[in-house]
């Protein structure tokens, strides 16, 4: 109870910070996740959807350029 008028009182924000000791690869995820006071596990499958979408969508755009652009 005291950590919650804490945390309404004073300007308090959470840090983001990487989570090693609950990480996959480097623990940004985990830390995001905690950051935003979520799933990591939410996190982690936004994460790699947005991955391979980026791909794709890059692959795409480089293909459309390598078309349309002169020699």
């Amino acid at each position: 109870a005291a950590r919650d008028v804490k945390m309404r009182t004073s300007s308090y924000r959470p840090q983001l910070r990487r989570n090693p000791n609950d990480a996959i690869l480097g623990g940004v995820c985990s830390g995001l996740a905690s950051y935003l006071g979520t799933d990591k596990t939410i996190v982690r499958i936004v994460a790699v959807v947005c991955g391979l979408l980026i791909t794709k969508l890059a692959l795409l755009c480089y293909g459309v350029a390598w078309l349309l652009l002169d020699d």
